[in-house]
């Protein structure tokens, strides 16, 4: 427990920092796209953690090993080995990290704004550089250290930000994800189906992320936002009525 409360804080650091950094380092024409793919990138993610998953359980029932590490970790408490795993992406993550070029924003408020040029221009070219660098010094300029202007100023798009990010952790979402084979199972699946339902959970995921990312410079994000806020509500009912059965059924949940 005490090591997932650490790769959460991890994990809760890196999905507020990594969308934020897209959108500061990519081109404005592509800022958009940039950022949905890392929701893609995130949701094909979990789809492959619930592939591997399911593999592991596999591997569980055709091995036969002694006593051993090897037992513990693949038959006897396979789940260690499905938390593991996560450590190889995570790896690849740190590795690949010192080759992403600092923030151009946060080089010109440390005095470095010659190297944050470098940085811009290698990204959007010379004309495009010069537009972000002067959009970045006028914003600086305009910095203030008094928080509460920052609210008198933005009080409405930052209330409707932090509602917005409350809201879709609180629908439940992450229930599902974590706990979908103890839901699936209580429904009454087998542990093997369990995890192929996990699988069609996660593959609904990346669909819907695709149709998000290919539609949404042609219906905009609001229209897309309140759709999918009325499919969230009626889901999320209708599995409350499911629970309210006798016997769950679990084809419908």
């Amino acid at each position: 427990v005490l090591y997932r409360f650490v790769g959460g804080l991890g994990i809760g650091m890196a999905s507020m920092l990594s969308p934020l950094y897209i959108a500061e380092i990519a081109p404005p024409d592509l800022r958009g796209r940039l950022v949905s793919f890392y929701q893609l990138a995130l949701t094909v993610g979990i789809l492959v953690a619930y592939f591997v998953n399911a593999a592991l359980l596999h591997l569980a029932t055709q091995i036969d090993a002694s006593p051993g590490w090897e037992r513990l970790i693949f038959v006897d408490e396979v789940w260690r080995a499905m938390l593991g795993s996560g450590a190889v992406p995570a790896f690849l993550f740190l590795a690949l990290l010192p080759t992403v070029p600092e923030s151009p924003r946060w080089l010109v408020v440390n005095g470095m704004a010659d190297r944050a040029m470098r940085i811009l221009e290698r990204i959007g070219g010379p004309a495009e550089a010069r537009d972000e660098m002067a959009a970045i010094q006028a914003t600086i300029a305009e910095k203030t250290n008094d928080p509460g202007a920052l609210l008198r100023t933005f009080r409405r798009p930052l209330a409707l930000g932090i509602a917005l990010a409350l809201l879709q952790q609180l629908s439940g979402i992450n229930a599902v994800i974590y706990y979908g084979p103890e839901i699936l199972e209580r429904a009454g699946m087998h542990i093997g189906d369990v995890l192929g339902g996990q699988v069609i959970i996660g593959l609904v995921n990346v669909v819907g992320t695709f149709v998000a990312v290919m539609t949404v410079d042609r219906f905009g994000r609001r229209p897309l936002l309140l759709a999918g806020a009325v499919g969230i509500a009626i889901s999320l009912i209708t599995i409350g009525v499911i629970f309210t059965m006798p016997v769950p059924n679990a084809a419908l949940l």
